[in-house]
């Protein structure tokens, strides 16, 4: 039962023990029971590596990975992380943007340097089976399993022989007996010896020069039979295919006449649409050329007409640049006797303005004398306190009487400025 397993086993995955153990594909084929004392280690090796590679679909996931159960099963932390934390979305926890584009908003994530690295749980065969496949193997280490392997190999060899020895010891002699093996192997010796001798004998006759010459007769007349019948069957083909040839011939010209035909009749479909449509056209120039020349008549009648309304618009226009060219005239005329009365009123309002600015500052002259005087005789008969309070009286009084005579001129402007406007409306 064990080598029948092991010989199943090598069939399928002797390309992986290869790899494993650094041995030849092939020295499985050669020796199978060389895999008897070995073969426990290599499928607890490949079983061992079934969770990665080519192998990970086939074999059941390792247990005790991150995302087993939830946080809330299990709440232990390692490097402020949950161990057993599983994001719902790939942007949880990341920093995002978002983005406003002519055909609505996206949530973009800002590219980050720092690795994601999550805390996780292995369980001890998962730890070990990695911690034994980070495990290099040197030459040093392949000699050594090769010189296992020959010595396993040898050691084999030796027992097999040993074992084979003592069955051929034990095995007893058997009789000849009928329906026994051995009858039945001694009977199909002796039907193969008499077929070699009939064989022998047969060949003993051709060796005969009457049989030679009988059997090139022989020969002779089955290649001539051959031959005939090989030209006329030819000369048959060559007649099926001249027939053939004259079938294809005459469908040939059949649907060359047929083709003919329909070009002819076509050619006069054709003919026939040209005609219409040279009658269709001519209808078409003659209709074109009536049109042409009410639409000429037309244009020159809306000529006419145009010309006309065109001399009534211009005699309308001239009339009315006239009576526009008297109505400027009036208007500059009066226009400029108004700037004359304007200008006029200008320099009697600037000649008054300056008369009464002589006035005033003749007043103000005359009141700056006064005050001066006044000033002198308070400043010899009053002290120094006395002084500044009458300074600031006279101060006062001052713009007061500043004030007065500025009203008193608004007063007697308003008054010319009414006046002047009277005389202006008249």
């Amino acid at each position: 039962m064990l080598q029948v397993s092991s010989s199943i086993w090598v069939g399928i995955h002797s390309d992986k023990i290869a790899r494993i153990w650094s041995i030849p594909a092939c020295l499985p084929n050669r020796c199978d029971t060389l895999f008897l004392d070995i073969l426990p280690k290599l499928l607890l090796q490949v079983g061992e590596m079934s969770g990665t590679g080519k192998f990970r679909s086939k074999g059941p996931k390792p247990k005790g990975i991150t995302g087993d159960h939830t946080p809330e099963q299990c709440n232990h932390k390692l490097n402020g992380e949950f161990i057993h934390f599983k994001p719902a979305k790939a942007t949880d926890g990341k920093e995002k943007v978002t983005a406003i584009e002519t055909m609505g908003t996206r949530e973009l994530i800002v590219p980050n340097r720092q690795p994601i690295d999550r805390p996780g749980i292995f369980a001890l065969s998962e730890f070990k089976r990695l911690k034994q496949q980070a495990h290099v193997v040197t030459r040093e280490d392949r000699m050594k399993m090769l010189e296992e392997a020959e010595r396993q190999k040898n050691k084999l060899v030796m027992e097999s022989t040993q074992r084979k020895e003592a069955l051929l010891k034990t095995q007893k002699p058997t009789k000849n007996q009928p329906g026994s093996k051995l009858e039945t192997v001694e009977s199909e010796a002796a039907k193969k010896n008499l077929y070699l001798l009939k064989r022998s004998q047969e060949l003993m006759i051709e060796q005969d020069e009457r049989v030679k010459e009988a059997n090139g007769i022989i020969l002779a007349t089955k290649c001539r039979a051959i031959r005939n019948a090989q030209i006329a069957e030819k000369q048959s083909i060559e007649q099926q295919k001249k027939e053939e040839e004259f079938r294809l011939n005459e469908m040939m010209e059949q649907q060359r006449q047929m083709k003919i035909k329909r070009e002819e009749a076509k050619r006069e479909e054709d003919e026939r649409k040209k005609q219409r449509y040279v009658k269709e056209v001519m209808q078409q120039i003659k209709e074109n050329e009536l049109d042409r020349l009410l639409e000429a008549e037309r244009i020159e009648e809306e000529s006419r007409m145009l010309n006309k309304a065109l001399i009534e618009l211009q005699k309308d226009e001239e009339a009315r640049l006239k009576a526009k060219r008297e109505m400027q005239e009036k208007m500059r005329e009066e226009f400029k006797k108004a700037n004359t009365e304007a200008e006029r009123y200008r320099n009697l309002k600037s000649e008054e303005q300056r008369i009464a600015d002589l006035r005033v500052q003749e007043f103000m002259r005359q009141k700056a004398e006064r005050e001066e005087a006044l000033e002198k005789e308070k400043v010899l008969m009053k002290e120094a306190k006395e002084k500044e309070i009458a300074r600031l009286r006279a101060m006062q009084e001052k713009n007061q009487d500043l004030q007065a005579a500025l009203d008193e001129m608004n007063a007697m402007r308003s008054q010319e400025e009414v006046a002047m406007s009277t005389i202006l409306e008249t």
